[in-house]
């Protein structure tokens, strides 16, 4: 797994076999390390063993653990290392090289494959087959046309007439929203500064209004700002953007009545956690951690604001493509927690928050396979969740 860390303004990545760090520390005193000596380089394979018990020490850029400074290290084996670390280096760069060559190939394939049910020679898509082949992930190039399909988005004359009504009224929104909406959209495009342009260009603060014009029964949500920005990353023109967003708040139910929802869905949410994780819902209660600083976030925009953009696309492809897929999510944000609780377990106050908030890259499959165990549990075992058997009657 990688594991981006920004020291001193430069961003660097470690890459982790065999484990994740043992806390967010011993990332960033390896990174120093790398950042500043020549015999350990950026390009090196970490595994677990060299991550554990280290830490940064204050700002000087000691390193805890073993007791040795950095100048230490360098010490009295250096060219050793070095002759070991050519030789597996090489070794690395031999079997890197074939598996990039066969991920080039299923993508290549897959791509293909994408292409041909989406131009097919009877000029009929099949969704069926195309919700299928969804479910495991889009490539890039193809998400916003599949998407489409998947959501029932369609060239509409009467809606776009009904847009340019509801966009020229967008300016009509009360002052407070207004900045609202402008705080979320300068935090999305922090996020994301390669869609800044995209952002601006298709005004989405704009269409966030237009939205909020339209059904005025509806309070401004943070996460329709985050939500929309996913929409622009797979889809160019603002028309598209404003009627594919509007279509996943339909398809997910949360969005009809958000007010009714909140508590009810935390209330599941805490719940199952409690179940699947007592650990660390204990750890929260302990740190004094409130579930609306970032559990309520996750549900609301369905962690498009915590999980980074590429991540959140992939999770969407599925969510997107399978009947009840909507019903998966509080679920993947309990694999999420599993994946990284031995990370959290490290971290104090601020920290947790902090870490909750801007979470790590993950594999997706992984998460929507752990996320669907626990799912399966949950309905299945006699003795679930009562908040779990209180949100399907109240569906049903």
């Amino acid at each position: 797994s990688y594991h981006p860390v920004s020291v001193d303004g430069k961003e660097l990545k470690i890459i982790v076999r065999g484990g994740a760090p043992t806390s967010t520390y011993s990332a960033h005193a390896l990174c120093y390390v790398c950042s500043t000596q020549s015999w350990l380089s950026r390009e090196r394979i970490l595994t677990a063993s060299d991550m554990k018990g280290r830490r940064l020490d204050g700002e000087g850029g000691r390193i805890a653990g073993g007791g040795r400074e950095r100048s230490s290290v360098v010490g009295t084996s250096r060219r050793g290392r070095d002759k070991d670390e050519n030789k597996d280096s090489d070794e690395e760069s031999g079997d890197s090289n074939k598996d990039d060559s066969l991920l080039k190939a299923e993508a290549s394939n897959r791509l293909a494959k994408f292409q041909e049910m989406l131009m097919p020679e009877d000029r009929y898509v099949d969704v069926t087959q195309l919700r299928e082949q969804a479910r495991h992930g889009i490539p890039k190039q193809m998400r916003g046309e599949v998407w489409k399909y998947l959501i029932g988005v369609a060239p509409n004359e009467n809606k776009e007439k009904h847009f340019q009504k509801d966009l020229k009224h967008s300016r009509d929104e009360d002052p407070a929203t207004f900045q609202k909406i402008r705080r979320d959209v300068t935090k999305f495009i922090a996020k994301n500064p390669k869609l800044k342009s995209k952002v601006l260009d298709l005004q989405l603060g704009r269409l966030v209004r237009a939205h909020l014009h339209s059904r005025p029964s509806l309070e401004y949500r943070s996460g329709l700002v985050h939500i929309i920005g996913i929409c622009s990353a797979v889809v160019d023109k603002q028309f598209e953007v404003y009627v594919m967003f509007r279509r996943i708040l339909d398809l997910n139910t949360y969005y009809e009545n958000p007010d009714d929802h909140d508590g009810k869905r935390l209330s599941v949410f805490l719940a199952l956690l409690r179940r699947f994780l007592p650990s660390l819902a204990n750890l929260f209660l302990k740190k004094g951690l409130s579930p609306n600083r970032w559990a309520l976030l996750w549900i609301q925009d369905l962690l498009a604001s915590s999980l980074p953009l590429k991540c959140t696309l992939r999770l969407w492809d599925t969510y997107l493509a399978e009947k009840d897929g909507w019903e998966l999510h509080l679920y993947v944000c309990l694999a999420i927690l599993a994946m990284c609780e031995e990370d959290l377990q490290e971290l104090d106050g601020e920290e947790l928050t902090w870490y909750l908030q801007h979470l790590p890259s993950f594999d997706m499959d992984l998460v929507l396979l752990r996320a669907r165990n626990m799912r399966k549990e949950a309905l299945l075992v006699p003795g679930r969740s009562r908040a779990v058997k209180k949100m399907k009657r109240q569906k049903s």
